[in-house]
This record gives structure tokens, C-alpha cells and sequence, in this order.
């Protein structure tokens, strides 16, 4: 053997099983995961030379990577993109290896591996959910990070230890970025030689349950060089082309406002990842459905293959692998579902009224007006509000009257709606939208909300406030 051939051979075998490789059994999962691996370390790398991580500046860098760094924005994207891919793609992975039953015997420590793979990366993506210190990823990670305060005895210590103080500022950023660029991608990248190491030169890939003897396996063997080299690389670069067309037309990393320790967001949203646990957390005391849940959750998942012995069987022939499976994925669900803004949570109507019209963060129907339909004006929605087809402006305050009506169904009386539209500036428009009803009393005074919107025709982000007031 060639000496500049002897690591790579120990690394990849010169050989493998066609069987155990084709598409049908492992769906390339693996190698996807592998491949976003790489991708995150490839375009973090470029957005560490832009980043300064500091409340005062981090947001103004990631701002200016949008704005001045060429193909900033798409680096950016393929970087929120990738890391959320990956981790579908290592869901997905860990389930095709739970229903073919290949973690049990000698694949028991690779699950192993796999498993706390999982939990680094979704540490990964929490830590650089922080970096962007915008104002949903600041509120997000600030009350993900409070469910640390009560873990019993230590909680508040550990909390301080994470985030730097009583709450996040420039110690708490400092220590999430390096979680981010230095802990937990030298523990992923001991983590993944391990695993596949075990992969590669241990044990293999499990074939699949078929009617083949080994000697016909065998027979059909896939070479090294060219074979899977090719596929590799035509895999990367496909997807990586298929990656760029989406983030170019489709997709676009989020970036709210400014991060605002002082004013927290009428709906803070966890990243889609965890929104099961915060659904769990809207079902019991945070400690037990925040700390308790998560562990015992993980814990299970490590223990599998060392209490499920048996042979590999089909999933058919498995009696309590499918119940398992399923009560798992509806529990991963529903969970998810909970963990929406609009379950679970008690909000005064009319607050959910004017943050749908007006949102502090995100988009909305307002924001998608054609700026020259804002006409300025004052009008007052109590009924039906007639609108030609082609008027948006006009459509929209329809709409709005509308929804105003149905606070009705709520106890609130009499509701209506005033909408004023003003010229503020050159190409700014001021525009309020006010809330009237009478109240419960016995009185029944007049009561009104209002939420004020400021729109530029040439930016995407408004400025927003708003208040309640009695009449």
C-alpha cells in the first residue's frame, strides 16, 4: 500500500457492502449530516471576520453583513439554513436507525454518540440564536436560560455562571459566543470521530433486514475511488446549489430590532426546535417540565440500546417499538403546537387585536401595503367597510373592521375602530390604530387602545409603540 494512501484508507475502507450503502437503507442521512457539519463550520468561519461580539456592536455587524459585506446576507442565510437542516437531518437519522433497530449490540455505543451529537448541535443553534441580539433572540435565550434558576440549590449560581450576570449583557454574549465557535464544535468533532470512527471501521453500516445470505452481499461491493468519492461530491455540490437557490428566492435569516432588556416583546417565540419545550413548560412547573422532562427525555434515549436487547427484527415484529414510536412523535407534536404563541396563553383580546395588526416584530398585512395607497385620513370603522378590488389600503381597513366587530363575542360593547393616517415626514407616514368599546362597569365608560406604527417608504422595519388608555 502507497504510504499518502494509508490514513485515508484507515479512514474510509477501501471497500463497502452495496447493500448497506444504497439509498433505500440509509437515505444518505449520514452523510447529509456530515455535509451540513462542514457547511456551518465553513460559513461561521467567514461571519466570525464581520462579527464583534458586544451588545453595542453585534447587531450593527450583522446588520452590516446585509447591507455592505458582498453576499454577506446569502453567507448569513446558509448559515441559519444549514443549522436548522441539520438538525431535521439528524431527527430523521436517529428515526431511520430506530425503526431498522440497528442501535442495539455493537451499534449500542455509536446510538450513544449519535445522541449526544443531537444534544450538541441543538446546543449549537441555541447559543448562536443569542448572537444576532435582536430583540426576539435576546427574550427567547433570556427565558430559556431562566428555566436554569430553578433547578433547586444551585440554580441560581449556574444561571449567573451561563449568563453572566442577573441578566444578558456583554460578559453573558462574550461566553455564548465562545460556547458557539469554540466549546461545542471541538466537542461535536470529538463526538463525530468517534462515531465514525465506529462507523467506518468497527462494526459498519448495518445492512438491511432482507432475504440476502452474506456471501451474496459479498459479491456486490462499492469501491473507495471512484465510486463513492463521485457520489460524495455530487451529493455536496447539488445540494449546496440547491441551498443557494432557496436562500437567493426564498429564505431569509430573521433580524428583528434591536435587542431592549427594558421592554420585553408582547409574544416571545422559541426557535422552531424547541417550541416543544415550551409547550411543556405551559403544562407545569418549570422546573419539572423544564429540567425533570428534558433529562429523563434524554436520559431514555441513552438507555434504549442497553435495555432493549433482542436481536434486530422488522419493525412489525417489534410489539412495543411501534406504540413507542408513535406516542413519541404525537408527544413531539402536539407539544410543538402548545408551544405557539396563540395556545395556552390567556391574552386580552383587544392586545391581540392591535399586535396582529401592528406586531413589535415580524411582518404584517399594514407592512405589505403599497405605500401609496396610505392616503391621509382619519376613518372610522363601526360597520361593514365597503372596498374596491383593487384598493389594498381599503381592503385592509375592511378587514380590520371586521375584526374589531368580533371583539363583541368577548364582552367588549359597542367596539369600533378609528384608523389615522398622516404625512410625518418625507416618505414616512405615521399611522394609529385606535381601539374604542365601553367598558363592564356599571357605568360603562368609554375605554380605548391604540397601537402607532411609523412606515418609510424606502425601509422594512418600522418603528413601533403603543399604549391603553381610559376615556
Amino acid at each position: 500500500m502507497k504510504r499518502h494512501q494509508s490514513f485515508l484508507l484507515h479512514i474510509r475502507p477501501q471497500t463497502f457492502d452495496a447493500e448497506s450503502v444504497c439509498f433505500a437503507n440509509t437515505y444518505y442521512l449520514g452523510f447529509f449530516s456530515v455535509f451540513f457539519l462542514v457547511l456551518e463550520c465553513v460559513t461561521g468561519a467567514v461571519l466570525m471576520v464581520y462579527y464583534v461580539p458586544t451588545p453595542e456592536a453585534a447587531y450593527e455587524s450583522i446588520v452590516r453583513l446585509g447591507t455592505e459585506v458582498a453576499f454577506g446576507a446569502m453567507i448569513r442565510d446558509l448559515h441559519r439554513l444549514g443549522g436548522e437542516c441539520m438538525i431535521v437531518v439528524l431527527l430523521l437519522h436517529m428515526l431511520r436507525i430506530f425503526i431498522a433497530g440497528s442501535y442495539r449490540g455493537q451499534f449500542a455505543f455509536t446510538w450513544v454518540t449519535g445522541v449526544l451529537l443531537l444534544v450538541c448541535t441543538l446546543g449549537l443553534a441555541f447559543s448562536g440564536y443569542l448572537l444576532p441580539w435582536d430583540q426576539l433572540a435576546y427574550w427567547a435565550v433570556t427565558i430559556g436560560t431562566s428555566m436554569v434558576d430553578t433547578i433547586p440549590g444551585i440554580g441560581v449560581d449556574l444561571a449567573i455562571l451561563l449568563r453572566g450576570g442577573l441578566e444578558f449583557g456583554e460578559d453573558g454574549l462574550l461566553r455564548f459566543y465562545l460556547l458557539h465557535i469554540v466549546v461545542l464544535p471541538l466537542l461535536a468533532l470529538v463526538l463525530l470521530s468517534v462515531h465514525y470512527y465506529r462507523v467506518a471501521r468497527l462494526h459498519g453500516i448495518a445492512p438491511p433486514l432482507s432475504p440476502k445470505s452474506p456471501t451474496d452481499r459479498e459479491k456486490e461491493k462499492r469501491r473507495l475511488f471512484p465510486d463513492r468519492l463521485l457520489l460524495d461530491l455530487t451529493l455536496s455540490m447539488s445540494t449546496l446549489a440547491v441551498l443557494v437557490v432557496v436562500v437567493t428566492a426564498f429564505y431569509d435569516a430573521p433580524l428583528e430590532h434591536h435587542a431592549d432588556p427594558r421592554h420585553t416583546p408582547a409574544h416571545t417565540r422559541a426557535p422552531w426546535f424547541f417550541l416543544w419545550l415550551q409547550g411543556a413548560l405551559k403544562l407545569g412547573d418549570s422546573f419539572a417540565m423544564g429540567v425533570v422532562f428534558p433529562l429523563l427525555s434524554l436520559l431514555g434515549l441513552l438507555v434504549l440500546p442497553y435495555l432493549d436487547r433482542r436481536p434486530r427484527q422488522p419493525l412489525r415484529q417489534r410489539p412495543l417499538a411501534l406504540p413507542l414510536l408513535v406516542a413519541g412523535l404525537l408527544l413531539f407534536a402536539g407539544l410543538s403546537v402548545l408551544g405557539l404563541p396563540r395556545y395556552g396563553v390567556d391574552v386580552n383580546p383587544v392586545a391581540a387585536l392591535l399586535e396582529e395588526v401592528a406586531p413589535e416584530e415580524g411582518r404584517s398585512a399594514l407592512r405589505s401595503l403599497r405605500f401609496d395607497t396610505l392616503r391621509q385620513g382619519v376613518y372610522e370603522i363601526d360597520g361593514p367597510f365597503r372596498a374596491q378590488s383593487d384598493d389594498d389600503f381599503a381592503l385592509w381597513l375592511a378587514r380590520l373592521g371586521q375584526a374589531t366587530a368580533r371583539l363583541g363575542r368577548h364582552g367588549y360593547a359597542e367596539p369600533r375602530c378609528v384608523v389615522v393616517v398622516e404625512d410625518w415626514q418625507a416618505e414616512l407616514k405615521r399611522v394609529t390604530v385606535r381601539i374604542h368599546w365601553l367598558d363592564g362597569s356599571e357605568v360603562r365608560q368609554p375605554t380605548s387602545a391604540e397601537k402607532v406604527i411609523y412606515l418609510h417608504r424606502a425601509t422594512v422595519e418600522p418603528v413601533v409603540s403603543g399604549k391603553e388608555s381610559g376615556a
